[in-house]
């Protein structure tokens, strides 16, 4: 079977997401990143596929910020009080991602050299790393060329190793990495998602981090996650139950319907939303998720999952959006994602409004497959086994929601350990 999406393309997607929630953090981390990897190469002893790992989880290192900290100031958050993000982020990381015990890089990578425990891990190393990497961007960023590396000697042996410094100082003065920074981007982020490629994901590990994609949406809407594994849910049992799909469709349907709403985290909270009519101008901007969506995912994943992530608001008779398609112009695989998502809206509680009732899912479906909007035989299909369908929708999203109360849960408790005076 020809690969679905690779390991460097799912690091791409995972920042593009990020980017959508916080632009400034994500910017952060890509530098962040950038000079953790060159700090690993000057250090040496690292494979690459190490160096690329430690590299990434670098630049995603504030993941927990983007639901802690959302929209406040970067420097009082992850200078004077970090501990909040980072416990956030390495029990994120520990349930939703495949990377195990690395996830304690994000717990050590904002504690000063002096306050590390005892108890070492592969990866204490790498947390200080970034630590120092954070710090330096952070204020030199803030300060311009008034501020550095020379600066952070006033805290060796406190917050800092000697050892720490002198490979950063290294790094920076060896890569030109200052240089680089202030051509933008574009002169080192390529280089960076190069080494992204030597990352080494099995299929089970690439299907975890889709899902934490989808969870990154939960930082805003954790009802959206539920909704998006009930589309997945009911895609699959509706797909199945036609039957009439390879092994390979079937791949390509439950990617799609994973990504479908990652463009979703574009679209203003209060859009989102609304518990009444939106103006033209926010309908508007609300479609467009769909067409952000394709934009991350064109040239990161399968053209085939693409393809499906674009026409999920497409209807038979051309009245959906964005490109208006008739019947003749999306496959039935395609008819079965859009079914699946708007039976998933339907039956997803939300915090604007209930979820329908059996009968009243029905009714609407089946009216609106009766005015051209859906394919029969795929309506067919989920109404004749709705209690069937429905009753691992319940099951499936039980469990997601179940994973938020878990890492809330566990946040106060360690959270409460690691800060008892808050």
């Amino acid at each position: 079977m020809e690969e679905i999406v690779t390991a460097r393309d799912i690091c791409r997607m995972i920042i593009a997401a990020l980017r959508m929630c916080d632009k400034r953090l994500i910017c952060h981390g890509i530098r962040v990143g950038y000079i953790v990897s060159k700090m690993l190469e000057v250090r040496g002893g690292y494979e690459d596929y190490e160096r690329a790992e430690y590299a990434f989880l670098a630049t995603i290192h504030d993941i927990g910020a983007f639901k802690v900290e959302a929209g406040k100031d970067m420097l009082n958050f992850d200078v004077a009080h970090p501990m909040p993000h980072s416990i956030y982020g390495y029990l994120f990381m520990k349930y939703v991602s495949p990377i195990g015990d690395r996830s304690k890089v994000f717990l050590y990578s904002h504690i000063d050299y002096q306050k590390l425990p005892k108890v070492k891990f592969d990866g204490m190393e790498v947390a200080q790393f970034i630590y120092a990497a954070g710090r330096f961007d952070l204020f030199h960023n803030a300060l311009g060329s008034k501020f550095t590396s020379a600066r952070l000697r006033d805290h060796e042996g406190k917050k800092f190793s000697r050892m720490t410094l002198d490979v950063l100082d290294l790094a920076l003065k060896k890569y030109d990495i200052l240089d680089k920074f202030s051509e933008g981007e574009d002169a080192f982020k390529p280089e960076l998602e190069d080494l992204f490629g030597k990352l080494i994901f099995n299929e089970e590990e690439k299907k975890m981090f889709i899902k934490l994609l989808v969870f990154i949406s939960g930082f805003k809407d954790t009802s959206g996650v539920v909704s998006t594994i009930s589309s997945m849910i009911i895609a699959e049992e509706i797909a199945k139950k036609i039957g009439e799909f390879s092994e390979e469709e079937m791949e390509y349907l439950y990617y799609g319907a994973l990504l479908h709403d990652i463009g979703m985290a574009s679209v203003p909270r209060d859009i989102a939303e609304a518990a009444r009519k939106l103006t033209e101008d926010e309908v508007t901007l609300y479609q467009r998720h769909v067409l952000v969506a394709e934009f991350i995912l064109k040239d990161c994943v399968h053209p085939e999952v693409v393809r499906l992530v674009s026409t999920h608001h497409e209807r038979l008779d051309g009245s959906g959006y964005p490109n208006h398609l008739e019947a003749p112009d999306t496959d039935l695989l395609a008819k079965v994602l859009q079914l699946a998502d708007r039976a998933s809206i339907l039956t997803s509680e939300r915090p604007f409004r209930k979820a329908k009732s059996k009968e009243a899912t029905i009714n609407i479906i089946t009216d609106e497959m009766n005015h051209n909007k859906f394919n029969r035989k795929v309506v067919m299909a989920y109404i004749n086994n709705y209690d069937e369908i429905m009753a691992k929708v319940d099951e499936k999203g039980k469990e997601a929601l179940d994973m938020f109360y878990k890492l809330q849960d566990q946040y106060e408790k360690v959270k409460a350990t690691l800060m008892p005076n808050g």
